[in-house]
């Protein structure tokens, strides 16, 4: 999860339920400063034990190492919160306050399952 990502990027077309190709001329700018090319654009969604979260207007970047979810837009799109504690997160519902994910932290980086 990235909370300064504008938008879910993932580098494998197939995960990708709905899609259509990119055809704009905008690349995903990285830490070193270089574009990556987007190909498409779709939907996505991962599941929990208890629920499905819907990626709306994810990015496919072929070249992109690692795919990220953009915080904002997860939240957004899933009403939920997300906790972020030094060793662990936890995804809440934003209505009733219920725990619905949680997993640890991997060397710095907060990683869906």
């Amino acid at each position: 999860m990235d909370s300064a990502a504008s938008h879910h990027i993932n580098s494998d077309l197939t995960n990708l339920s709905i899609h259509s190709e990119y055809d704009g001329t905008d690349e995903v700018v990285i830490g070193d400063g270089s574009g990556l090319k987007v190909t498409h654009v779709g939907s996505m969604s991962l599941s929990s034990l208890s629920k499905s979260f819907h990626l709306h207007n994810t990015l496919c970047v072929p070249n992109i190492h690692k795919n990220l979810v953009s915080v904002h837009n997860f939240t957004s799109s899933n009403n939920v919160y997300i906790e972020f504690h030094p060793f662990n997160f936890l995804v809440k519902d934003r209505n009733t306050g219920t725990t619905i994910l949680h997993d640890d932290c991997q060397d710095g980086v907060y990683p869906l399952p």
